[in-house]
């Protein structure tokens, strides 16, 4: 079961699944890439689908959270780069 965000009704009926890739953080210099399963659910109030929420990953997102924090730890940090 997952909640439709706009309205907070829940939804049982999956419409769909799709696999999405996702870049996480490097682990030794090696890309990491994480492909994950997401249901979509049909609101039966609005009509339409919606996809569930998945903890670290934003929707329509191509990056983690993770990786997210650490780029803006990067351009925070790293402000001359002449310094680096």
């Amino acid at each position: 079961m997952e909640i439709y965000p706009k309205c907070d009704s829940p939804s049982n009926s999956v419409y769909n699944r799709r696999l999405v890739v996702i870049k996480d953080v490097s682990v030794c210099d090696k890309a990491v890439l994480v492909r994950s399963s997401k249901s979509r659910f049909w609101s039966t109030k609005y009509k339409r689908p919606f996809e569930e929420s998945s903890e670290g990953m934003n929707k329509d997102h191509k990056i983690t959270q993770r990786l997210k924090g650490v780029i803006r730890w990067v351009c925070e940090s790293v402000v001359d780069l002449e310094r680096v």
